[in-house]
């Protein structure tokens, strides 16, 4: 009975990942949804396209394993209002902004956590060893080596007001190894359905 369900949830996993989304078609889908308060899911498979390289690729997070909410700088020292502690030092995590793009358009999307480290190639604890010990130029460099990686992600949509005007953010939930069978099978899928119409 177990073998039967791991089965089908293989083949459902396998579904969905073989389920990729083109970015035109998640932007003209979520431009016609009028779920504002709901989260909305899709697989897509594109390319880093830009990251932006600034302060604010890592925040400095509460050390505390439960937590890892930002931290202030006390005296030398580091405070996390929420669990109300003082650190001698902080952990670094990311919180990443990346514009993913295919042949049809392109969407910023978040990494945080772990997802940037999948996207960095290493934590941001290394990351910051890394920038920290070499020049802007070095740094540089290592940003440009990511132009042009292939992800195959799963990104979470979600409306947010801004100044009055409902926008659409995009979160990575997951980041996949490329799997070059799958992706040609979902391109072949979708020519077959235009053929067909």
């Amino acid at each position: 009975m177990s073998r039967q369900r791991n089965d089908e949830r293989n083949a459902e996993r396998s579904d969905r990942q073989s389920n990729l989304n083109l970015i035109k078609e998640i932007n003209e889908s979520l431009t016609q949804e009028n779920d504002i308060d709901q989260n909305h899911f899709f697989f897509l498979n594109g390319y880093v396209s830009r990251i932006k390289n600034d302060d604010k690729i890592f925040y400095p997070a509460c050390s505390s394993d439960n937590c890892r909410r930002k931290v202030v700088e006390d005296g030398g020292m580091y405070r996390c209002e929420h669990c109300q502690m003082t650190f001698q030092s902080y952990q670094p995590t990311y919180m990443i902004r990346c514009k993913i793009s295919d042949f049809t358009e392109s969407i910023w999307v978040n990494f945080a956590r772990e997802h940037g480290a999948s996207l960095m190639g290493m934590t941001a604890d290394k990351f910051k060893e890394f920038r920290d010990s070499h020049s802007e130029e070095e740094v540089q460099n290592y940003f440009d080596g990511l132009m042009f990686k292939p992800l195959n992600i799963m990104v979470k949509g979600k409306f947010e007001s801004y100044n009055g005007e409902q926008t659409m953010r995009y979160f990575a939930v997951k980041v996949l190894p490329q799997k070059i069978q799958v992706e040609n099978k979902a391109l072949l899928d979708r020519l077959q359905i235009y053929s067909e119409m």
